[in-house]
């Protein structure tokens, strides 16, 4: 049996299902009124027309599909969310599929939940940009119907609204002087920001600052897949208000995880770029930022911990496997300044294999780390960040029950610092995990 490092690392935050999204504060129009209410328009030539901040009531039933028209400006983001009205049905009762259209009718955007996954508040957001200026199409769905089954939904009442978001970072901006300013309150612990940015031109960088409620929590990162009328590529790079490098990756996508853990700042920069080396209207990207409260981490690394000596024990639990035993410990850290080295004893209750699931890389984290088993002076097991692939190490075979120590450092010549975090976890099992 082997178990993916998801499942020996639990991702920071997972404890919680964020419960909402925002795509900044003032893209709701609070004050709309009652929705216009509409009969079905069931194909692209009876199309219903929209306006953005407008919303409007309709309903699903059988093999429905109710399509809207709306009218767009080159280069310009926008946000499509549809609402379940109907209180009392079961929310799996409706499951809407959002798809934007160009005037020829090829897809240019489509979401089922949300980019990030399933956010609570809505039941579908599709975000993407307008990659010329005209008419779109709006068509609405069940994700059964679009399957072409049956949805057994009956008749379900929801509520669609169409939101032009606030620009795009503004030009020409820099490091020093970033294009947009997003601020997180503690109102919006646990709210995905939404954030448009657009290659203007080839090589353009687009920077937003971030403005956090506190420190200590963790900035989670995640760029929109379902834009389809752009070639937009994004790498990320993130910065600490000393202009400091603290997280790189070459995608974000929302299952790569990218994570700035345990923040020790309260504002922090962010780069994006098109890797694709595109530009223009059609280049956009959608980016999601989670700003996350203290204490959705693992426990953190206690200083001082740079030998065996000195280092507080990790303690390890028993788990409740299928079968056999498993026994684990979680924890995180930083390797800073140069030259430090973190240290953690630890106990195998029972003879068997020691596997740890190291994640540095996998976040964004600029650590290239060294990471080693001891029984007393013995090496027992070790890896090394490799290309890009944090190290999972692992016993070669079962090694008695007793007092072990992992040592975890930067290899030689490697970043240390603010960008140089992990997370691991210790396991001791029946079998090699």
């Amino acid at each position: 049996m082997r178990l993916t490092l998801l499942t020996l690392l639990p991702l920071l935050g997972c404890a919680t299902t964020p419960g909402a999204d925002t795509s900044e504060p003032t893209d709701r129009d609070t004050d709309s009124g009652d929705p216009v209410v509409i009969d079905d328009a069931d194909d692209p030539e009876h199309a219903v027309v929209i306006d953005f901040d407008e919303e409007i009531a309709d309903n699903l039933h059988d093999t429905d599909v109710d399509w809207y028209k709306i009218t767009g400006t080159a280069g310009k983001p926008f946000r499509v969310q549809v609402v379940n009205d109907d209180e009392n049905v079961d929310e799996d009762a409706l499951d809407t599929l959002v798809s934007v259209y160009d005037s020829a009718m090829t897809l240019i955007a489509e979401e089922d939940e949300h980019p990030i996954g399933d956010v609570g508040t809505y039941d579908s957001v599709c975000f993407g940009f307008f990659p010329t200026s005209g008419d779109y199409y709006i068509a609405v769905q069940d994700v059964r119907t679009a399957q072409g089954l049956a949805n057994n939904v009956g008749t379900t009442n929801y509520t669609i609204e169409a939101l032009a978001p606030s620009s795009v970072p503004a030009e020409t901006d820099s490091l020093l002087s970033a294009g947009k300013d997003v601020t997180f309150g503690d109102e919006t612990d646990n709210l995905w920001f939404a954030v448009p940015v657009l290659s203007e031109r080839v090589g353009d960088t687009d920077f937003v600052k971030l403005n956090l409620a506190h420190d200590g929590g963790a900035l989670f990162f995640a760029v929109d897949p379902h834009v389809y009328s752009s070639p937009y590529q994004a790498e990320i790079e993130v910065y600490n208000a000393d202009a400091d490098l603290v997280l790189s990756a070459s995608s974000a996508l929302p299952e790569d995880g990218r994570t700035l853990i345990s923040t020790p700042g309260s504002s922090y920069v962010l780069a994006m770029q098109d890797a694709s080396g595109g530009s223009g209207d059609a280049d956009g990207a959608w980016v999601f930022v989670l700003d996350t409260e203290a204490g959705y981490g693992n426990p953190y690394e206690v200083e001082p911990n740079d030998d065996a000596a000195s280092a507080p024990p990790l303690t390890l639990e028993a788990k409740d496997p299928d079968a056999g035993f498993w026994y684990a410990a979680y924890g995180e850290g930083r390797i800073s300044p140069a030259g430090d080295e973190d240290w953690f004893p630890f106990t195998s209750p029972e003879e068997g294999y020691i596997t740890v699931a190291f994640g540095g890389a996998t976040y964004g984290s600029l650590l290239q780390a060294s990471v080693e088993v001891y029984s007393g002076d013995t090496l027992v097991a070790s890896g090394l960040t490799t290309g890009g692939v944090d190290p999972h190490v692992v016993t070669d075979a079962k090694v008695p029950a007793g007092d072990y120590t992992l040592r975890v450092r930067a290899q030689d010549g490697t970043p240390t610092g603010e960008g140089a975090y992990y997370r691991l976890s210790v396991n001791v099992a029946s079998v090699a995990l």
